[in-house]
């Protein structure tokens, strides 16, 4: 009897147990599926085109919603702003980090503006120009055409795109060539370009090839186009970007 009320607790200190690491299991699976699918939902942008762009560039830290969970796509960007997320497109900010405070060269962004390391690095890379008096009006609205300007050249572009045609017909010409305005309405490409518009612009620029030298020949050197920007700038970003947008596609309406 006694062996049989021993043999009985065992049993039940088991099953007990056994519970513990059932119940355990299920709630480390739930964690885990709650992770992998928890993210701030932006309310302006569900059901909209703007949804994977935005949600992507987030995960890359190149564009994000406000406090109070909005993105406010209709709302402008400045020229500042504009080149502080190209900067980091490319990969540059550490660099631009380490600038600030640093001269710019243009007359009116003084060393303790607050993208002046941004404005200097991609002046240096000569993603940016300044005007003839030497201004960069970086407080002034980002236009279409400055916008487009600036991510064919973080792309490998300039040099190719300015050797023909004039600006900026040249520059729409070939953002047009690559698809880069594929989703966007724009009413006319002076206008002030939307946070919207250049969440789904950015995207279209990170999903493009980079124009670079790829070889030498006894004619001289080869160019061409092997990886997009993300697989050539964030190439630790690409799986966890991948697994997001499938995420984004079996949760989002």
């Amino acid at each position: 009897l006694d062996f049989n009320i021993k043999k009985y607790k065992e049993g039940a200190k088991f099953m007990k147990n056994l519970k513990v690491k059932v119940i355990l299991a299920v709630i480390l699976v739930v964690m885990s599926f709650s992770t992998c699918f928890a993210f701030e939902k932006l309310t302006d942008i569900e059901g909209t085109k703007y949804e994977i762009p935005v949600y992507a560039l987030r995960e890359l830290n190149l564009m994000d919603g406000y406090p109070d969970d909005t993105f406010l796509p209709s709302e402008t960007l400045t020229r500042a702003q504009m080149v502080m997320i190209i900067v980091n497109a490319y990969g540059l900010t550490p660099a631009a980090n380490r600038l600030s405070g640093s001269p710019t060269g243009f007359t009116d962004v003084d060393n303790g503006h607050w993208a002046s390391g941004y404005i200097c690095i991609a002046k240096d890379y000569g993603f940016i120009d300044a005007t003839s008096d030497k201004k960069f009006n970086p407080d002034d609205d980002v236009t279409y055409v400055d916008a487009i300007t600036y991510c064919l050249r973080i792309l490998g572009y300039k040099y190719e795109i300015e050797s023909k045609g004039c600006r900026p017909y040249n520059y729409i010409a070939k953002a047009q060539d690559l698809k880069l305005l594929k989703g966007l309405e724009i009413n006319s490409y002076s206008d002030s370009a939307t946070r919207g518009n250049v969440a789904i612009l950015l995207w279209n620029v990170m999903n493009t090839r980079v124009w670079e030298i790829i070889g030498d020949t006894s004619e001289g050197v080869v160019a061409g186009s092997r990886v997009t920007l993300l697989e050539a700038k964030h190439p630790d970003k690409v799986d966890d970007i991948e697994e997001l947008i499938e995420e984004l596609t079996e949760i989002l309406p």
